[in-house]
């Protein structure tokens, strides 16, 4: 009953870092690509409207 205790709280652990991004890339993060806004070529041209 031990063992099985201490392999539920690591695999929390486990997961937990997974959401957390120690592991690499966080889920969250997936999808954003902060690169591709610095290299804007008319930055001052876009507009943003509600």
């Amino acid at each position: 009953m031990r063992i099985l205790f201490v392999l539920t709280v690591l695999a929390n652990v486990v997961m937990y870092g997974i959401g957390q991004g120690w592991f690499g890339l966080a889920p969250s993060e997936e999808g954003r690509d902060p690169g591709r806004f610095r290299a804007e070529l008319n930055a001052n041209r876009v507009t943003i409207s509600p």
